[in-house]
């Protein structure tokens, strides 16, 4: 697929008492859902997996949107 641009986010949820965050990758022009990955933790070892699982299947190198909280 070609480069375009991706938007990164993450959320904490409760679930029976256990917090997990829930990252997400959407592809902006396509509104279409690249990656989810479940974390028990929020911190660049969860982050980078999910990059790294787009950047495989992307060409020319993407731009990500972020809100600075990654």
């Amino acid at each position: 697929m070609p480069g375009r641009l991706i938007a990164l986010d993450e959320t904490l949820c409760k679930v029976n008492g256990l917090e997990r965050w829930v990252y997400a990758a959407m592809g902006v022009d396509g509104n279409e859902v690249l990656s989810m990955k479940v974390y028990p933790s929020r911190n660049m070892l969860a982050t980078e997996p999910l990059i790294r699982d787009i950047l495989k299947h992307r060409d020319g190198g993407p731009s990500f949107a972020v809100d600075g909280a990654l």
